[in-house]
């Protein structure tokens, strides 16, 4: 089974150093791959696989549009099951069971 972690960083909200916490919380607990969406890269680890995505021209409904479009992006296609942390997300346990049951996840 092919499984992988991702995140979406888009704006300034959340600055890289949240990318990089949540790509370090997720390498306590697992080895899966770990891709970030962004429209700015800069500041986020080299060791993070990283895509470019464009923000939505409405403000008001953008983040949750971004989300959506992960579901047809082709560089998650090779990945049986996904699981999608927010920036602002504490891992403090083994993600591992969650891939059992799910195929793709939003937390």
């Amino acid at each position: 089974m092919s499984s992988c972690i991702v995140c979406l960083k888009i704006g300034d909200k959340y600055s890289s150093d949240y990318v990089n916490n949540l790509y370090y919380m997720t390498r306590r607990y697992t080895d899966l791959p770990f891709i970030c969406f962004t429209n700015d890269p800069y500041g986020i680890l080299p060791e993070i696989e990283r895509h470019a995505i464009l923000p939505y021209a409405c403000e008001k409904y953008w983040p949750a549009w971004n989300k959506i479009e992960l579901f047809g992006r082709k560089e998650l296609e090779k990945y049986e099951k996904k699981i999608f942390f927010d920036l602002d997300v504490i891992i403090h346990d083994n993600i591992d069971p969650i891939f059992q049951n799910f195929m793709f996840i939003f937390f």
